[in-house]
């Protein structure tokens, strides 16, 4: 343990084999991973489900992880030669906890010493060689929303930095320097969230992503019996509904921006539903009905279907 951070379990061994234990720690708060989704536009309905154990997400190391795991040493002794960031570096693998801010998690897969912040977190990555032009402009924001939170959990240090190889063959580095606005950004979020896990109180966020819809779908099983009258606030979104369905019939280009949309309102008014078959907004009936899987998938996995009946 240091003064800002306790030391709760190494993530995986040197054969770069996963630790059981890391897995489970990892759901006793948010990590720089879960940071990333929160600050990114993720769904956090499905993230709250799975922390709070109400879903499960099945995880089978791939290859391409065991990659990653393997790669860690190479790309880590790279970012310490001459021909990259030069600085001395020190294997971690500590899944750490900030006392501080005891909701912030953060796995650390190196320490590095910064001429000018002394050690700092040093994320290492190992990623395809098309994916070079991403980092035009810096680390992928996913990625720099991930270091600033292990900047967090190691103390408020004043950087963090991330190496990542390219097709095994270029590495791309970077800093990012701490910031007292962004720190308060990543707090507020993150205990934001972290208060809806520990009060087991679904987060008020949906989204448009698959996984936000299929956490709605393991969370909720509609019961046709039921019915349930909707507040007034949804008469917007009903309205707003409406208007984007009508949109959607006759646009003939860039209709992403409106399909998500209206998933995020299907999904608002899906997770006021509940377990409730049916839910009235003024004079329209929404119903939810479960449908079998598809006949052509290996797992036919039942969902919900959302359908909005509106008056003559």
């Amino acid at each position: 343990m240091t003064d800002v951070y306790r030391v709760l379990c190494k993530s995986h061994d040197q054969y770069g084999n996963d630790n059981p234990e890391w897995h489970r720690l990892r759901k006793t708060g948010v990590t720089a991973t879960d940071a990333a989704t929160l600050l990114s536009g993720g769904s956090w309905l499905d993230l709250w489900a799975r922390k709070t154990g109400k879903t499960e997400r099945e995880f089978e190391p791939n290859e391409r992880m065991q990659w990653g795991h393997w790669m860690e040493p190479v790309t880590l002794k790279a970012y310490a030669s001459e021909w990259y960031a030069g600085r001395e570096v020190r294997p971690s693998g500590e899944l750490i906890q900030s006392i501080d801010y005891p909701w912030v998690l953060a796995t650390l897969d190196a320490m590095t010493l910064h001429p000018d912040h002394g050690w700092i977190p040093l994320d290492a990555k190992n990623t395809d060689k098309y994916l070079e032009d991403t980092w035009s402009e810096g680390p992928p924001k996913k990625y720099e929303w991930q270091i600033r939170h292990q900047a967090i959990a190691c103390g408020d240090v004043g950087a963090s930095s991330i190496a990542c190889t390219l097709g095994g063959n270029r590495l791309m580095w970077a800093d990012a320097i701490t910031t007292r606005p962004t720190v308060d950004q990543i707090l507020r979020v993150t205990e934001e969230f972290w208060w809806h896990v520990t009060n087991d109180v679904p987060p008020d966020k949906p989204d448009h992503t698959k996984e936000g819809r299929d956490a709605l779908n393991q969370l909720y099983e509609p019961d046709p019996a039921k019915t349930i009258a909707l507040k007034d606030e949804f008469v917007t979104l009903d309205e707003e509904y409406s208007v984007l369905k009508t949109q959607l019939a006759e646009a003939k280009d860039d209709i992403r921006p409106i399909e998500n949309r209206i998933k995020e309102i299907e999904n608002a008014i899906r997770l006021a539903m509940g377990n409730n078959g049916h839910a009235r907004i003024n004079d329209a009936t929404w119903k939810l009905t479960t449908v079998p899987g598809s006949s052509f998938t290996v797992d036919r996995k039942p969902y919900g279907r959302l359908t909005r009946k509106a008056p003559r």
